[in-house]
């Protein structure tokens, strides 16, 4: 060991001084000369396989451009290009149809907000609120009305109208871009060369004269329209006013989903909607059922088919059960739906796809488990579902349970879940199926009309009533009554009050109630969250010089313009001086003094209380409160909740107050609020879901009448408790969750603008708000709220429970509004967004600015992407010729090999694409077959060429021919085949009928490149399994010489302990000798 502490070691000997490692080395060498060709033949094993991947990598990509023919619809694809890209841009799919396509711009997008007067500090001055509220795109008592949903649907033609004062000023009105009966209105009043003013009343438009002329007010269609006649304003009279005929008016195509202030009608799918008696007490009753009717469920039913096309779940792991039979004895059987094995592993039957292959698959297996007919499943009698009956005779109750991945979801698919201890009896009748449907659920005016004429052999006869707002029912000459009760479920009489009947009234017309919404107005009804003002019948106002006045029969009126309007007449007839009308958000009543008087303002009584207006104030002004206009009902689409955006599918778990949860699954099953709600309510929790008493969400009510927790609700997936509002836990034991979609901030009433601004923020509602510093005037700060909802979905209403402050609006909602179609004839489309897809089929349009002029959005087929296609198709097939050429050749003059000189495997694949090349299409017998025939033929080198100026000739020629060419595609697929009687097996063959030269190539490539058999493929693990042997071979080589190595040293120790013995001895007897002469010479 030296002083470093490092150890020296040498392979030279010390005794006899030979360099051993030195010459086991050399000797080494030599025998390790074996290993030098083998590595050369690795070298060349894998120059071959880096070479045949080259090729299968190119084979790939060729393949990519051979497929893209068809999957990507090259031949479809088209390009769009706009007159003015500045109004819009146009972006074309490959659905696009060709042509010329005329938009006019109406408006963008635009998205609401509000702002307050001013403040001097945002820090110090404290707001007074305790609470504020916000709703979006509903909620005020103002209602528009399309011009194509007036005249029952008819609409109104768009055009210009001649109106003449009666002073003679005239001027020609343009309404070709109105789209709303207020946008009519707001035209009229905005034309400064005439002196009238347009108004709504009722279902009329009113046009007065202000001039004080004494000539015709005269109002004209002018330019070939018949605009101002399908408005019901043509007029040449000596009078002030025209009094419009009605416009809003039913008809047979109105659609149920507009009416009740677009709350629609709810109807129910295969239950009993509403009963018609006629005759009296004792008469015949005939059901109304206005649901959905399905094809009955037979054998060939395909199980995808069922529960609306979402199909029965059957788990994909061979062999697994998909759910369990237990019988009446406690018998348990798996049922497996799925691909069965036999015991070699080969598929012995296929998984069920139709009824009955499912009910075949299920009695088979119970019988040979337990026996034939002790328990048998079968379509029900209705043919809606499915049924099993136990014969065991035991004293349990027939179950069936959960099994496999799925768990109970196959079971519940089925409909026959019933769970550990969820049987009764030895027979499971199980849940409807929805099937495809034969005929889908009224929609219209004219459904309910004929399935009330069928429904009852023609006894009654609806029809829409004679003052065009409501239906009729009559029968004959007899009496005619709506019953509810016998009907099954909740909700079970709102059918019938949504279509304005009432049960109880009785005669031989009997009309049905307003259920048509106002123009400009909303439905007494729908406030109060759908319960109307019922009885309460009367008002006593009392203005600030104490008069007073009492009106009754508030009750009788249909809208609230109406109500409104005849309660200011009866106040005014008598000299009362207070105006009633609409508060400034639009949510409610509002109270106006004119006296100068001193007393109190006061307004009481029932209908005072109802409509929101009982008051009692020293102001010459007074808000009403919020009545809560409906906007969501049991029949409310789930499309239109949540502000517009709809609400998803996706699955949430309700825990009740007991602590008990369950489930709750929304697929494509569930289209109405109705149907989530009885989803809800089939769970078995003490837990209830309804209308919110707001009639502006659902909520959730705890029924245990003494719980032990808050109720609660958790996502598992999707976003649909979020949609509904109901995500979250009860604020109390007790407690309800309410998915209102008017949402309220709590705030303090000490809170300044600054922490207002903070907590409403906070509250991660639909809405931001900011302070604006407007620098002028002694309060310069601005309170601003910004819906962050776009378009009408998201017009903002902001209520402060009373508190003033001064909110005006900044930018009013609108949706983006665009015709296509050019004059009078352009339909009108509205979007929330200013990017619209498919307004016309595989078009999308992006809105840059509003113009009166059209623009032309040309559509085309790309021609230009085609001939890049087929050039890349060409580049492909050449690069995997080039990559053969070069690896499968031979250099005469430096003698230099390519790597897959002669291999069989690319010679195979250059023979395989020439023979498609040179073939003729499948099938194809348009005018091309042939690729030569459209410019691509075989050039020098074995490649190919591509002549674009004869494909494009070939294009224009016949370009349906060229598509079939490249992507012609028809398929047969399994067919079945009987190999014994009464047992048919699967024979899964694919015959091509058609097949362009896209699939063609692209199926021979994966022939050839399929990792698993594919030619290249095995020739590629072929050089692997080369490469590995001869790997081998140079470890056996390595492993021999290590022996040898190990040997040789431990010769070369043996050779050096052998020596060093050796001088051992002879110094011993070097030793020994001197002793003998020392000893001698002592003797001597």
């Amino acid at each position: 060991m030296g002083a470093s502490g490092m150890s020296i070691s040498s392979s030279i000997g010390l005794v006899s001084g030979i360099d051993s490692g030195a010459i086991i080395q050399q000797l080494l060498s030599l025998d390790a000369q074996a290993k030098t060709p083998i590595f050369q033949r690795i070298g060349g094993l894998n120059a071959s396989n880096a070479a045949l991947l080259d090729v299968n990598a190119r084979l790939l990509a060729f393949k990519s451009a051979s497929s893209m023919f068809r999957t990507d619809d090259i031949f479809r694809s088209t390009n769009a290009t706009s007159s003015d890209e500045g109004v819009l841009f146009a972006n074309a799919g490959s659905s696009a149809i060709p042509g010329q396509y005329a938009f006019r711009v109406k408006q963008l997008v635009s998205t609401s907000q509000v702002m307050s007067g001013g403040f001097t500090s945002s820090t110090l001055e404290p707001l007074g609120l305790d609470s504020m509220s916000f709703e979006w795109g509903n909620g005020r008592l103002g209602r528009d009305v399309l011009l194509e949903d007036l005249n029952g649907g008819s609409g109104v033609e768009r055009g210009s109208i001649r109106v003449e004062d009666r002073s003679g000023n005239a001027a020609i009105v343009d309404l070709s871009l109105a789209s709303s009966i207020t946008e009519v209105v707001d035209a009229i009043n905005d034309e400064t060369g005439i002196s009238v003013s347009a108004s709504l009343s009722g279902d009329r438009i009113v046009i007065q004269d202000g001039s004080g002329g004494n000539g015709n007010l005269s109002i004209q269609d002018v330019g070939g329209t018949t605009t101002a006649s399908d408005l019901g304003i043509v007029a040449n009279v000596a009078s002030d006013a025209v009094i419009g005929d009605v416009i809003n008016r039913l008809d047979e195509l109105s659609l149920l989903s507009t009416l009740n202030d677009d709350n629609g009608v709810l109807i129910r799918d295969n239950v009993v909607d509403f009963r018609i008696r006629v005759g009296g007490d004792g008469g015949v009753i005939h059901a109304i059922d206005l649901g959905r009717q399905d094809a009955s469920i037979d054998g060939e039913t395909l199980l995808s088919d069922l529960n609306d096309g979402e199909g029965i779940r059957i788990n994909e792991t061979t062999g697994q059960a998909d759910f369990s039979i237990v019988t009446t004895d406690g018998t348990q059987v798996d049922i497996t739906l799925g691909q069965i094995l036999d015991e070699d592993g080969e598929v012995e039957s296929e998984a069920v796809t139709n009824v009955q292959e499912l009910l075949s698959r299920v009695n088979a297996t119970l019988e040979e488990e337990i026996g034939a007919g002790q328990v048998v499943m079968s379509i029900d009698a209705d043919g809606e579902g499915f049924s099993l009956v136990d014969a065991v005779g035991g004293g349990g109750d027939l179950e069936v349970i959960g099994a496999g991945p799925f768990e109970n979801e196959t079971a519940e698919d089925l409909g026959i879940f019933t769970g550990t201890g969820g049987g009764s009896g030895n027979t499971i009748a199980g849940d409807r199926l929805p099937n495809t449907v034969e005929i889908a659920s009224a929609s219209t005016i004219q459904d309910v009309i004929d399935r009330i004429n069928e429904q009852t052999n023609g006894a009654v006869t609806a029809s829409v009533g004679p003052d065009g707002v409501g239906i009729r029912l009559t029968a004959a000459g007899e009496l005619v009554s709506v019953l509810g009760d016998g009907i099954g479920g909740d909700y079970g009489t709102t059918t019938l009050e949504d279509l304005g009947f009432q049960i109880g009234v009785e005669s031989t017309s009997l009309d049905g109630a307003r259920v048509l919404g106002g123009m400009g107005t909303v439905l007494v009804d729908s406030v109060n969250g759908g319960a109307g003002i019922g009885d309460a019948s009367s008002i006593t106002i009392t203005d600030r010089n104490g008069e007073a006045v009492t009106v009754d029969n508030l009750d009788v009126h249909s809208t609230m313009e109406e109500l409104v309007t005849f309660l200011n007449d009866a106040v005014a007839l008598v000299g009362v001086d207070v105006q009633v009308g609409m508060n400034a958000e639009g949510n409610g009543l509002a109270v106006s003094d004119s006296t100068g008087g001193s007393q109190n303002l006061v307004v009481s009584g029932e209908a005072a209380a109802a409509l929101g207006i009982e008051i009692d104030v020293a102001s010459d002004t007074a808000r009403g409160l919020n009545i809560q206009r409906q906007y969501v009902s049991a029949a409310s689409d789930l499309s239109t909740l949540n502000y517009g955006r709809g609400v998803g599918l996706g699955k949430f778990r309700i825990t009740d107050g007991n602590g008990i949860s369950a489930v709750v699954d929304i697929g494509n099953d569930s289209n109405n609020l109705y149907q989530v709600m009885n989803e809800i309510n089939s769970r078995g929790l003490d837990v209830e879901a309804r209308l919110n008493d707001d009639g502006d969400g659902m909520i959730l009510v705890d029924t245990t009448g003494g719980a032990a927790a808050a109720i609660k609700v958790e996502s598992i997936s999707g976003s649909t408790a979020r949609d509904l509002g109901i995500l979250g836990e009860a604020e109390s034991v007790g407690g309800s969750i309410d998915g209102s979609y008017e949402r309220n901030v709590d705030l303090d009433v000490t809170d300044t603008l600054d922490e207002v601004i903070g907590k409403i923020n906070d509250a991660g509602l639909a809405v931001t708000a900011s302070l604006l510093n407007t620098n002028t005037g002694g309060s310069p700060l601005r309170l601003v709220l910004s819906s962050d909802i776009s378009g009408l979905a998201g017009d903002l209403i902001v209520d402060t429970g009373g508190v003033d402050l001064g909110f005006n609006e900044l930018t009013a909602a609108r949706n983006a509004k665009v015709f296509i179609g050019e004059g009078a004839g352009g339909v009108l489309v509205e979007s929330t967004s200013n990017v619209i897809d498919d307004i016309v089929a595989g078009v999308e349009i992006e809105l840059q600015s509003a113009s009166d002029s059209p623009v032309t959005v040309n559509v085309s087929r790309d021609e230009t992407g085609i001939v890049d296609s087929v050039q890349a198709f060409v580049d492909g097939f050449n690069g995997v010729i080039e990559a053969i050429n070069l690896y499968d050749s031979y250099d005469g003059e430096s003698e230099i090999r390519g790597p897959l000189l002669g291999d069989p495997t690319v010679a195979k694949v250059k023979q395989d694409l020439y023979r498609i090349l040179q073939q003729r299409a499948v099938g194809v017998d348009t005018q091309f077959r042939f690729l030569a025939e459209v410019g691509v033929k075989i050039a020098g080198e074995g490649q190919i060429e591509f002549d674009k100026a004869r494909f494009e000739e070939a294009y224009a020629e016949d370009p349906e021919a060229v598509e079939n060419l490249f992507a012609a595609y028809e398929s047969t697929g399994t067919s079945t085949e009987t190999i014994a009687p009464g047992v048919t097996v699967d024979n899964i063959t694919t015959t091509y009928e058609e097949l362009g030269f896209g699939d063609l190539f692209k199926q021979a490539i994966e022939k050839l490149t399929n990792s698993i058999d594919g030619t290249v493929t095995l020739a590629s693990r072929n050089f692997d399994a080369l490469i590995d042997a001869q790997n081998d071979r140079i470890a056996e080589i390595d492993q021999r010489l290590a022996a040898k190595e190990l040997r040789l040293f431990r010769e070369f120790t043996a050779m050096e302990t052998t020596l060093a013995r050796l001088q051992s001895q002879q110094s011993s007897l070097g030793m020994i000798s001197q002793n003998l002469a020392n000893a001698g010479a002592l003797i001597g």
